[in-house]
């Protein structure tokens, strides 16, 4: 009874895995949200006004380039579906981006 209890959890665990599993589209949205945010926090150090136009300017370009680095993303960009979870690989020209996929989340270096 014990054993049929184990089975039926591991199997109930394993669909909702695979039904949550992300696919890249929704990979390349989190990696495109992710350098936006990146390059507001790490470019715009100064304090005061100059903080805040910095963060308006990045924030522009972030929302004008998207395209340009969803297109760059999706190129760059390669899934190793396991069906529970996925591994996605991004080249970039300087680093190498790696993320585990699952229950709806990334975990990325």
């Amino acid at each position: 009874m014990k054993i049929k209890t184990i089975l039926i959890g591991v199997a109930i665990l394993a669909v909702v895995m695979a039904v949550s599993n992300p696919n890249k589209e929704r990979y390349i949205e989190y990696t495109v949200d992710r350098f936006s945010e990146t390059g507001r926090s790490s470019l715009c150090t100064g304090v005061g006004d100059a903080q805040q136009q910095c963060k308006f300017a990045v924030a522009l370009l972030a929302s004008q380039g998207k395209p340009l680095i969803r297109a760059f993303l999706e190129n760059s960009t390669r899934q190793q579906n396991f069906l529970l979870f996925s591994i996605y690989t991004t080249e970039l020209p300087n680093q190498k981006l790696t993320a585990i996929a699952a229950f709806g989340n990334f975990l990325s270096n």
